[in-house]
């Protein structure tokens, strides 16, 4: 059952020098505020800060895409996507696709995203 609250993955520990991947959410609507770190499955994403989370409510999970990872062997923005399923608590890669075969992610960060649509052009692995 998905926690209500706002939901923030990643970032960065000044103090220690370390890139994180982290959820947690944090619950409004009380005072004082609370911050929950929910136990999840699947394997998580690559640590990163700077990236995009979306909220796709018809099929109730979270859609992470890029960010920075300056530790990262290749580049330091990212190109990948992962789902979090709410109902489950679990983690899960997933690969864009086109079958027009012009479709091309670039690694990002930094930047903002939005859900528009459906989501039938996933294909989840």
């Amino acid at each position: 059952m998905r926690e209500k609250g706002w939901y923030i993955f990643g970032g960065i520990n000044m103090e220690e020098n370390l890139i994180l991947n982290d959820l947690w959410i944090l619950r409004m609507g009380r005072k004082p505020l609370e911050w929950i770190k929910p136990l999840v499955r699947g394997k998580l994403p690559t640590p990163r800060y700077a990236c995009s989370l979306n909220y796709y409510e018809e099929g109730n999970f979270l859609i992470l895409h890029g960010g920075r990872n300056d530790f990262a062997s290749e580049s330091f923005a990212l190109n990948d996507t992962h789902i979090f399923d709410l109902s489950k608590l679990e983690w899960q890669e997933i690969q864009l696709y086109s079958e027009l075969n012009n479709f091309e992610i670039y690694n990002r960060c930094g930047h903002s995203s939005v859900v528009f649509g459906n989501f039938n052009f996933f294909k989840f692995f």
